[in-house]
């Protein structure tokens, strides 16, 4: 036994175009704007990911640039002024590396013997701390290092008015 519904109802029905409602339409741009918000944080997420580790593998090859040449001299590459690479191990990187502002912010600088760090290796140097992201300057920390950024071969050291996130690779 089919039940049938009678012809005036059925006309009621595919002729009803009222659309959605406003608690409908809440729901799905509620739906959208979270979902929205959740890529936009995955997508923040792995950008600031490549970007320390952009950071940090440019970190090492400077720092083995330097090694390098330490090995085939003796002596480790002189410190030189501010965002200028050493002349030493120019050759081994990239042109305008260090007149370049880093992913991070900040410049590259190296630190040789005798510089005002007392640490030989590269830093990023900012002109102030306030420039700094210390919550990237965390995350880079744990990255290459031990997380603690007041201590190991990564750390901060707070100059005035500069500041440098130091990459050591000799202590002595």
């Amino acid at each position: 036994m089919v039940m049938s519904l009678p012809k005036a109802q059925i006309l009621t029905r595919i002729n009803d175009n009222r659309g959605f409602s406003i608690m409908e339409l809440v729901v799905v741009v509620t739906l959208i704007t979270a979902l929205a918000t959740a890529v936009l944080l995955m997508v923040q997420g792995q950008t600031d990911r490549s970007k320390l580790s952009s950071v940090a593998n440019t970190a090492r090859m400077i720092n083995e640039a330097a090694s390098v040449y330490r090995m085939e001299s003796g002596v480790w590459p002189k410190d030189v002024d501010n965002s200028i690479v050493p002349p030493e191990i120019a050759a081994s990187l990239p042109a305008n590396l260090f007149r370049r502002d880093i992913a991070i912010g900040g410049r590259w600088d190296w630190n040789g013997p005798g510089g005002s760090l007392g640490e030989i290796g590269v830093s990023i140097r900012y002109a102030t701390k306030s420039e700094a992201n210390l919550k990237l300057l965390q995350s880079l920390d744990e990255l290459v290092d031990d997380g603690d950024l007041n201590r190991g071969l990564a750390f901060v050291v707070e100059g005035k008015p500069r500041f440098y996130f130091q990459f050591s690779i000799d202590g002595n």
